[in-house]
């Protein structure tokens, strides 16, 4: 592949975001250079200093005017970026932009985020999307054109995060007996990500006769830890932390656990899934139409029933024969069938067509 000089400027970038880093590992090897940030006056200075060959690449949206204190600031906002993306479209610069979701999770200004969304599908050379459908979900409140659509999917986590701890010591280190079914929430703790249905499930999973262990690790707002603690169930051991979980202490929680759970209400795309194969973890999903287009055929994860939640969820818990390795194995052929390098490989090609 052909080296290049021209610029990637990428909208907003956290440098401890795994996926990020990953997207655009291909990229740089053939010698894009990477220009980021996370604040929009940041982003505005960029976007004044691109030009033909460039890229400009926005991911998610919310700081663009979600993050305003008033309306009035958010859409004085949202002309400065609109005037400042298109100086920089007609200087010679391309626009991808990558839905992460279909709207942002906490949305002030609803209307405002969708003339934003519209401007960019607009103006975008090509809208990518992680999972195919994308477009039907978003569909309630904008319209993506196929022709625009480029699908390239989010990868697993080989090679990313250290592996190398073995469930026996990754228990002993939680205080988990062996035979303990040690049931994982792994992730930013929030209302939108269904914790209560969770709660319900496992106490009825217990009730049962089901020994579980209940393992909860993630960032968590003070206010979301309020609401959490005023539900959780009460017939169940509980090991948490609800401070940020660092990258090399992840393996301490997919190591030990026996199970993954993401009972999610309105989650577009979930990279703990992907991080749950990478640890050849068995995972338990919502029967949603999204989530059964992209994991329908995958036998390492199961559904339960949106129609009856905590009966559905709590039934495959207690079901769930923490002794099969080979729902493991399934998960971890899954995760080495498509790694970080091969997506963001793929990306490379995307982001060379959007330009050609």
């Amino acid at each position: 592949m052909s080296k290049n000089s021209g610029q990637i400027v990428a909208f907003p970038y956290w440098s401890d975001n795994p996926y990020l880093n990953m997207l655009y590992l291909a990229p740089r090897a053939a010698g894009w250079k990477l220009k980021t940030s996370t604040l929009l006056t940041s982003l505005l200075i960029q976007l004044d200093e691109v030009g033909a060959g460039d890229v400009v690449h926005i991911h998610w949206t919310s700081p663009i005017v979600q993050k305003a204190d008033t309306r009035e600031e958010a859409a004085e906002q949202l002309r400065a970026f609109q005037q400042g993306l298109d100086t920089a479209l007609a200087n010679g610069a391309v626009l991808v932009w990558t839905v992460h979701n279909v709207r942002p999770h906490e949305c002030l200004y609803p209307e405002l985020e969708l003339e934003l969304v519209n401007f960019l599908v607009d103006r975008a050379a090509a809208v990518h999307v992680l999972s195919k459908g994308t477009e039907i979900e978003a569909s309630d409140y904008y319209t993506i054109p196929i022709a625009k659509i480029v699908h390239v999917p989010h990868a697993s986590y080989s090679g990313v995060y250290d592996q190398s701890l073995s469930r026996a010591d990754a228990r002993n280190r939680l205080g988990l007996a062996d035979d303990e079914k040690a049931l994982l929430f792994f992730g930013q703790m929030r209302a939108y990500k269904g914790l209560d249905v969770l709660f319900g499930a496992v106490e009825r999973a217990a009730a049962l006769g089901e020994t579980i262990v209940l393992l909860l690790a993630g960032k968590t707002k003070e206010e979301d830890l309020l609401a959490i603690e005023a539900v959780l169930p009460r017939n169940v051991r509980i090991i948490r932390d609800h401070s940020y979980i660092p990258d090399d202490s992840t393996q301490d929680w997919f190591a030990a656990a026996d199970l993954a759970v993401f009972p999610y209400k309105n989650v577009l795309n979930s990279g703990s899934v992907f991080l749950a194969a990478t640890y050849g973890l068995p995972t338990i999903l919502p029967n949603q139409d999204h989530m059964l287009r992209q994991f329908r055929a995958q036998k390492w994860i199961q559904f339960y029933d949106t129609a009856n939640e905590v009966d559905s969820l709590g039934t495959l818990i207690a079901d769930f024969d923490m002794t099969d390795v080979s729902l493991r194995e399934e998960a971890t052929a899954f995760a080495e069938g498509y790694t970080p390098y091969d997506m963001s490989r793929e990306f490379l090609k995307r982001l060379e067509a959007a330009l050609s």
